[in-house]
């Protein structure tokens, strides 16, 4: 799934996609953006049983077309 977070102002504050992973959700995000989107997601967090963390250590993204990566 794509999706965007925007500032209380409607503009454009970072986009990701959203995996699904067995029994949690994983953000695609540029790494840029991860740190400052994860302290934007923890505002939202409340009292909900969620849990975010940053896996930017643990996971890497990859492309290939037509050749090396």
């Amino acid at each position: 799934l794509y999706g965007c977070l925007l500032t209380p102002q409607g503009k454009y504050f970072a986009d990701f996609f959203v995996l699904a992973d067995a029994d949690r959700l994983l953000l695609d995000i540029a790494a840029s953006r991860a740190a400052p989107t994860l302290q934007r997601l923890r505002l939202f967090q409340l009292r909900s049983h969620v849990m975010l963390r940053d896996m930017t250590a643990d996971y890497r993204v990859y492309a290939a077309w037509d050749g090396d990566t």
